[in-house]
């Protein structure tokens, strides 16, 4: 199972936009890595259970070659493997003149309300009313002991 996103590299992406360096013209990495994680969850949204979302967990890759703002990329995520409530992708991103970039991500299968009440938890606060998904209430969730949450 694979999903291919592609988009232009714009003036947000590069490195003096998103702080990690001082080049205005070119595609920073924490914007590669956040294509590449982009195209992992859509590969998989559409098949998880309701009510449940991937959270990343590890992101390893290797930025090749500079790509400039105007540029088109390209970003194929291929599920290579699934342990248990973890998923594993093979990514491969190119642009108009080839291989730009490759790297490995895990992503961890959660409940979101339990995710996000437990981030709220080991804040000091309540989780806002407003953040329950719509198929579940606070008392089902708390009371369900098959998924704890998973890591964060």
């Amino acid at each position: 199972m694979y999903k291919v996103k592609q988009r232009n590299v714009e003036q947000r992406d590069t490195g003096a936009s998103v702080g990690s360096g001082a080049l205005p013209d070119l595609l920073a990495a924490p914007a590669f890595a956040a294509m590449m994680m982009d195209a992992a969850v859509d590969t998989v949204e559409d098949y998880l259970p309701k009510g449940f979302v991937s959270v990343g967990h590890k992101m390893e890759f290797t930025h090749t070659v500079p790509t400039v703002i105007g540029m088109n990329v390209q970003v194929r995520a291929t599920l290579a493997d699934v342990r248990g409530d973890r998923m594993i992708f093979n990514i491969v991103a190119y642009d108009e003149h080839g291989e730009i970039g490759y790297g490995k991500h895990e992503r961890v299968v959660v409940n979101r309300d339990k995710l996000i009440q437990r981030a709220y938890e080991r804040a000091g606060g309540q989780m806002p009313h407003l953040l329950l998904s719509k198929d579940r209430h606070l008392q089902d969730y708390l009371s369900s002991s098959h998924n704890s949450g998973g890591p964060a």
